[in-house]
């Protein structure tokens, strides 16, 4: 999903990795805390408490819960709070909330930050690498089931189950693809914000969720977040038709 339109519906756009073996992040070294600080200059760590063991009910006895170590979770965000950086000993993880400029920004923000990583903790490994576009189509229309010009008829078809359509609280699908050197979880659909209510308000979900499981080594990220990206857009441009098209270019 690159710059070609003036206008988007992403509401999330979400990069992350996962560790296997947990990182020591108590504290990060100060290389690396320079180099986040250059793209997400607010720091607002906290502590978590790590829950571990489990819980026993029994009658006339009390419920004993016990707990694992406290951990560090280290939060960033943008000048103007529009994107967030979070690592955790598991996870490093960045989010752009409707502030999304394209792939290119993301690929160089994120892949600086990654390039550092593997610099300051030497035996770190990933074993997951993924990508997220959540689109919400939000229309002002009053007609909230008639998307024909804007999107494929293929993802609407859940939508005909019923006669009836003012009886519809929710329609959601999911369909997932392996392409063998990735997995996407395409959800799509009509979420609805006011639930269980029926639905009146036109707003109509594609989320695309692109990852592979696996070890990964620095040289392999980048190859592998570009073919994420570009099957997403691929599916993206597939699902959508000129009147959207139209919108998003500004006409």
């Amino acid at each position: 999903m690159g710059n070609k339109y003036k206008k988007n519906f992403l509401t999330n756009v979400i990069v992350r990795v996962d560790f296997p073996n947990p990182l020591k992040t108590d504290t990060l070294p100060p290389d690396f805390t320079k180099v986040i600080l250059k793209s997400f200059p607010i720091s607002e760590p906290k502590k978590l408490v790590q829950m571990v063991g489990t819980f026993k009910v029994e009658p006339k006895k009390k419920l004993e819960v016990e707990t694992g170590e406290e951990m560090t979770e280290w939060n960033y965000y943008g000048v103007n709070r529009e994107k967030r950086l979070v690592i955790q000993k598991d996870i490093l993880s960045i989010s752009y909330l409707k502030s999304y400029k394209g792939f290119e920004d993301l690929k160089s923000e994120f892949l600086n930050i990654i390039e550092k990583l593997f610099e300051v903790f030497k035996d770190i490994q990933i074993n997951r690498l993924g990508l997220r576009y959540i689109n919400e189509i939000n229309l002002d229309e009053t007609d909230s089931f008639n998307w024909k010009k804007y999107l494929n008829s293929n993802l609407l078809s859940i939508f005909n189950i019923t006669e009836n359509k003012d009886i519809i609280a929710r329609g959601l699908n999911n369909l997932i693809l392996n392409y063998g050197n990735m997995i996407l979880n395409f959800h799509y659909g009509m979420h609805n914000p006011d639930f269980p209510a029926a639905i009146r308000k036109k707003i109509f979900v594609l989320d695309y969720d692109a990852y592979y499981t696996g070890l990964y080594e620095l040289k392999d990220i980048e190859s592998n977040l570009l073919t994420f990206h570009e099957e997403i857009e691929k599916l993206f441009e597939n699902n959508i038709e000129d009147g959207l098209r139209e919108v998003m270019y500004g006409n």
